[in-house]
């Protein structure tokens, strides 16, 4: 079993963790998003209101259709096993002034499970004084995959969670009750 050492651990986060910098909507949505390894990609088909996950070969060519999942999302990672699609929240880590508190900031999506999404008054104890930028509020300052079918979220307030991917349990960290 291959151990990984804190410091190549947060790089394989930053990787994976694309939260918006600046003060300014993300980008548009990228057409096909791959997993922390490249072995597992998801592919927005907005034709059929779905997204592809699919595995490919070793020359880049799509091998297997994994399964689809009834969402168009603009933001997504996949989990390097192609079970676990999260669903980000459209701003990235950027809120909407006025987003309420229940607001859903991941969802977490397997096959044949109904989604868990993760609300914002779960992961940030004190959503009224999150972080302020010209046009809104900064909720968190990392997310991802961590390549150990874990996720991980760092919260604008410091706090740290991490879930179980093949669950969705969070195996570190208390979430809030809403």
């Amino acid at each position: 079993m291959r151990h990984v050492s804190a410091a190549q651990m947060l790089g394989l986060m930053l990787l994976t963790a694309t939260p918006a910098l600046a003060d300014a909507p993300p980008a548009p949505p990228q057409a096909t998003v791959c997993s922390l390894n490249g072995k597992v990609c998801v592919t927005r088909e907005p034709d059929r209101h779905a997204m592809l996950i699919w595995r490919h070969d070793s020359s880049g060519a799509r091998k297997s259709e994994l399964w689809r999942a009834p969402l168009l999302a603009s933001s997504v990672q996949i989990s390097d096993d192609g079970q676990t699609l999260v669903e980000i929240y459209p701003g990235a880590n950027l809120l909407e002034m006025s987003a309420p508190a229940d607001t859903a900031v991941l969802t977490f999506h397997r096959r044949a499970r109904p989604p868990v999404a993760i609300r914002l008054n779960q992961v940030v104890a004190h959503p009224s004084t999150l972080p302020l930028t010209v046009s809104h509020r900064q909720w968190a300052s990392t997310y991802g995959f961590d390549g150990a079918q874990r996720y991980v979220l760092e919260t604008a307030e410091g706090r740290r969670f991490l879930f179980d991917c093949m669950t969705e349990r969070l195996i570190e960290g208390r979430l809030e009750k809403p």
